[in-house]
């Protein structure tokens, strides 16, 4: 029988404890890997939606304005209508700056979702930036005789 020397043994475990060192450095390394993927991946998430959500109110913010200017119009001619003017003048829709489209209907509708009669405006407002737009439709009473100018219904649609 044979005697192996004692120092090929001792090289044989440092081998294995070597392998073993290696497969855990490994996994360890796999899993830190993993969870800074997913916290830049999360964080790039956060970031796209925080942008969403600021350009949707300022989109809103830009149809109320659209709203304020079109109650101005009316107030200064009661007999105020339009197929759709701009604010600001020649600005584009969902485009990456601001912008409102008013269209003001007069004792019919043919945009408006709803119904209305003689004496009534209705006022369809979309104010865009970037891919978001946010539309509003008020409907008015107005009083050709003494130029008084009640809401009758506001929805965001």
């Amino acid at each position: 029988m044979q005697h192996q020397p004692r120092h090929s043994k001792i090289n044989k475990m440092e081998g294995e404890r070597g392998a073993a060192l290696l497969a855990t450095t490994l996994a360890v390394i796999i899993i830190l890997l993993a969870m800074g993927l997913s916290m830049t991946s999360s964080g790039l998430f956060e970031g796209f939606m925080s942008k969403a959500q600021s350009d949707s109110r300022e989109a809103f913010a830009a149809g109320q304005s659209g709203i304020k200017d079109a109650y101005l119009r009316i107030a200064r001619n009661k007999g105020f209508s339009s197929a759709g003017y701009y604010i600001p003048t020649g600005c584009t829709m969902n485009g990456g700056t601001l912008c409102t489209k008013v269209i003001v209907e007069k004792d019919t509708a043919s945009t408006c979702s709803q119904s209305i009669s003689a004496g009534q405006d209705c006022l369809i407002v979309a104010g865009t930036l970037n891919s978001m737009t946010r539309t509003i439709e008020v409907i008015l009473n107005v009083n050709a005789t003494n130029g008084k100018i009640t809401q009758a219904s506001w929805k965001e649609i």
